[in-house]
């Protein structure tokens, strides 16, 4: 009986995995948003914001599963909070530059939207378990 419960805790255990392919696809909103911008296209906003949240909400998710032991996702997540606090530097104290408060407000629907999708997901899949 001991071993089946060991077996089925490391089965359960498995360490929660960092995918890149995840920050590539959200990374390509923002890769095209800046191209957009670069061009002078509209959505360029909307694609560089709705981008940069969910790159911010798939690290931080991923920052609470692996307890900060995945660099790459440590790197990702500095710079993503550094990108927040322009933003919010540009709303309160700099007119409105890069993004005025109605940027900012869709910066956070779309980080709380990714992020509980994230979590959602996470729990469907615990939940087959």
């Amino acid at each position: 009986m001991t071993q089946k419960t060991e077996q089925a805790s490391k089965s359960t255990l498995k360490p929660y995995q960092f995918k890149l392919k995840a920050v590539l696809i959200w990374g390509a909103l923002l890769v095209l948003g800046l191209i957009l911008k670069a061009i002078e296209w509209p959505l360029d906003g909307v694609l560089i914001v709705s981008g940069s949240a969910a790159i911010t909400a798939y690290a931080l998710h991923h920052i609470f599963r692996s307890k900060g032991k995945d660099s790459l996702n440590n790197a990702i997540l500095s710079l993503a909070i550094i990108w927040l606090a322009i933003l919010i530097w540009g709303v309160f104290f700099n007119a409105g530059y890069p993004y005025n408060k109605y940027g900012l407000q869709f910066y956070s629907y779309c980080f709380v939207i990714v992020f509980l999708i994230y979590e959602v997901v996470r729990f469907v899949k615990l939940r087959k378990k």
